[in-house]
């Protein structure tokens, strides 16, 4: 038995008012590809504003519902969050909640103050004025949003490398690149030796030798409150 009682003359504060969400409309000449084509976005007062979009994701291709990667002519202001000019529209197909995503950037970015992590909100898509349903949004990871200073000869940025593998993988999206040299880019400056050593590092260094020198090649309070992130998120 659960008893509630309350004092009717005691006032409450109502709930805030909802934003209503974003809405964006891509106008393309047909049906969104796997490689850039251009596109016009429609979004509130801003009409015919030039960008570029393709399809995203691995295995999430199959599902119905794809995420997208805009590229705007110009930075904007969506949604409240801070302006840039390159975009992720995650369809989060397998999240049917919509808040993994956007709960694991959030507390990642509280755990400590030099962790990165995409500003992120939702947003209604439309394609040629058809809905397509609700997405999440969110700054993409590239060296302009990881603040990398372009003249640090040894800047790079990797995304999910497979180095913790002891046999190469035979499938990889690009087999080009096999370690997902995001920038700068392979065919400018190679860094694949760099994650070579890593890997190897990883996988042949003896216990002392790993406990020794793993601050050597990551930031430990980055990559434990990264480690955190997952168990909390998963």
């Amino acid at each position: 038995l659960i008893l509630f009682s309350c004092d009717s003359e005691k006032s409450y504060s109502p709930r805030p008012q909802m934003q209503a969400l974003t809405e964006i409309n891509l106008k393309v000449d047909s049906s969104i590809q796997w490689h850039w084509m251009p596109c016009e976005v429609e979004m509130g007062a801003i009409k015919g504003l030039q960008a570029r979009v393709k399809g995203r994701g691995g295995t999430s291709r199959r599902y119905r519902k794809h995420s997208f990667a805009l590229e705007l002519d110009e930075s904007l202001s969506i949604g409240g969050l801070l302006s840039d000019d390159d975009w992720v529209l995650n369809a989060s197909v397998v999240d049917r909640t919509f808040m993994r995503n956007k709960f694991a950037y959030d507390l990642f970015v509280q755990f400590g103050p030099n962790n990165l992590a995409p500003q992120s909100t939702f947003v209604n898509l439309y394609i040629n004025n058809n809905y397509t349903g609700l997405y999440h949004l969110c700054h993409e990871i590239n060296g302009g949003f990881l603040g990398i200073n372009k003249y640090d000869t040894l800047a790079m940025v990797f995304e999910a490398p497979p180095i913790f593998y002891e046999k190469r993988l035979e499938k990889v999206r690009h087999p080009d690149n096999y370690y997902h040299q995001k920038y700068p880019r392979k065919e400018e400056k190679d860094f694949s030796s760099y994650l070579e050593e890593i890997r190897t590092f990883i996988l042949q260094a003896t216990d002392q030798e790993f406990a020794e020198n793993i601050g050597e090649y990551f930031d430990l309070e980055n990559l434990i409150d990264w480690h955190l992130m997952l168990l909390f998120s998963n």
